[in-house]
């Protein structure tokens, strides 16, 4: 695995992963013309030389772990008396939820097939508290690798045959959307949980309805 990370790293993620968050805002933009799209029936018609290049396995990793990644468990810094028992889970997580339920399920698919991230399975270690706070750089690629290969699930092979016309998708998305050498990732959100947590919560003493 050494190696391998190696052989990653020397490819300059050194720069994405160093990069700074305030910078990563305030120079955000939406880039949408990939190599090898093409742009075509329009006053800005342009076809791109290069061939289409997928994200390699740690570049879909890192977007994937940014979105629904794993961090350890979450602090849970609540009041016992009144605030604790809010919470339906202590995994934490990349992205914030309410009452911690993290009920947003992931699928992507690629030139290689159609994928889902099973989040349930991506779980912390014993006392794996702050997992990455004292991980060096190369440590937190491997854990960050090892936990997407492990909650990585192939449903079928080649393209996910999505929708590519109205009222799948606007016609503003059909030219750059789900063509060779994307990835197209898909949150599915079930709110089951959420809403069971707030129907105990109003029933609750404190707001008596």
């Amino acid at each position: 695995m050494k190696a391998n990370i190696e052989s990653f790293l020397n490819k300059g993620y050194q720069e994405a992963i160093n990069y700074p968050l305030f910078e990563s805002v305030w120079n955000r933009r939406s880039r949408r013309f990939g190599l090898g799209m093409e742009l075509s029936d329009t006053t800005l018609a342009y076809k791109s030389d290069a061939p289409p290049i997928p994200l390699d396995e740690l570049e879909e990793a890192l977007l994937v772990w940014s979105g629904t990644g794993l961090t350890g468990l979450c602090l849970a810094d609540l009041p016992p008396e009144t605030g604790i028992d809010l919470l339906c889970q202590w995994t934490g997580r990349t992205w914030p939820s309410a009452c911690n339920n993290h009920g947003t399920e992931l699928f992507f698919t690629n030139d290689e097939g159609l994928y889902f991230i099973d989040v349930k399975k991506m779980l912390p270690q014993n006392h794996e508290l702050d997992m990455f706070f004292k991980m060096s750089r190369n440590q937190k690629i491997e854990r960050i690798l090892e936990l997407y290969r492990e909650s990585l699930v192939k449903l079928e092979d080649g393209r996910a045959d999505l929708p590519d016309k109205m009222p799948g998708l606007f016609d503003f998305n059909q030219w750059n959307t789900n063509k060779p050498g994307t990835s197209v990732f898909i949150p599915v959100t079930d709110i089951t949980e959420e809403y069971i947590n707030l129907l105990l919560l109003y029933c609750s003493n404190t707001y008596g309805f």
